[in-house]
């Protein structure tokens, strides 16, 4: 019910489906730096092939993250970190935006 479209320059749109709120923003040089990293690592693209981890979790956070054509759905249920480089790139996003 809630979407985030970053740009390549840093900026933001989220929206809230629930409320139809929308709100905008931009990223920060250091965050847009760290963000891009991430995601030209190499081993996000194994992350986004790999299998999700067998098993019931209830109340979890189920998040859609597409970059270019790439594009992986992942369940977050806490725990030991499934996918350390997904995990990293939703902390900053969180963080950085009202998602």
């Amino acid at each position: 019910m809630q979407q985030l479209t970053i740009a390549p320059d840093g900026s933001w749109v989220y929206t809230d489906k629930r409320t139809n709120e929308i709100q905008q923003g931009k990223l920060t040089p250091a965050q847009r730096q760290d963000l891009a990293g991430l995601m030209a690592n190499p081993a996000l693209l194994l992350e986004a092939r790999a299998t999700p981890a067998a098993g019931v979790c209830s109340d979890a956070f189920i998040y859609t993250v597409a970059i270019g054509e790439m594009s992986m759905r992942y369940e977050q249920c806490g725990g030991p970190a499934k996918r350390p480089l997904t995990d990293a790139i939703l902390t900053l996003v969180v963080d950085a935006t009202p998602l």
